[in-house]
């Protein structure tokens, strides 16, 4: 049952939450008291749906590391893992303080666009890639309760293209028979 405890003009909500066999407190203060009981309304709804409430409080950044550590850290190289971290600074310096529960489609998809200003648009798929694999799997543990993630798309720089080293001793040669002929 969640408590009520007035502070100046403000209205401060604690719910009680059992996690791991640990009781927890969630707190949050609203303007009114109508917004605060709406809100302590829909916390018990999703207790009694089995919905972690504290990680959904959890910053966006915070969850991928905690992701990245868990399914990826073991099952991946230590090169492929060091381009995760380098997506987790991105997302440290994009998404700096949003926790999942205010993350939107539309603020996900402007962040990444900025992102994307600067990479190439290689980099943008990538990182776009694992932040889908993270919120999906965000999702199925219910950490978040919306898919808002599947219509993401990388905007980056177009980059032009470079020759690899057989392509540009082919058109070394190409350039000297030519001369040649002439």
């Amino acid at each position: 049952m969640a408590s009520f405890e007035k502070r100046g003009k403000r209205t401060r909500v604690v719910v009680s939450v059992m996690q791991s066999g640990v009781r927890r407190k969630v707190s949050k203060t609203f303007d009114t008291k109508k917004k605060a009981k709406d809100w302590a309304i829909m916390m018990e709804a999703d207790k009694l749906q089995n919905r972690s409430i504290i990680a959904s409080s959890m910053t966006f950044a915070d969850y991928f590391k905690m992701w990245m550590e868990t399914y990826k850290k073991n099952d991946i190289r230590p090169s492929t893992y060091n381009t995760y971290i380098s997506t987790l600074r991105h997302i440290k310096e994009s998404f700096d303080g949003i926790t999942l529960e205010n993350l939107t489609y539309s603020l996900l998809q402007s962040r990444l666009d900025t992102i994307g200003k600067t990479l190439s648009k290689g980099t943008m798929t990538l990182i776009v890639s694992r932040i889908k694999a993270c919120l999906k799997d965000a999702l199925y543990d219910k950490y978040i309760l919306d898919d808002i993630f599947t219509r993401l798309k990388p905007h980056g720089i177009e980059r032009s293209k470079k020759l690899t080293l057989y392509q540009l001793q082919n058109l070394k040669n190409y350039r000297i028979i030519c001369i040649t002929l002439n």
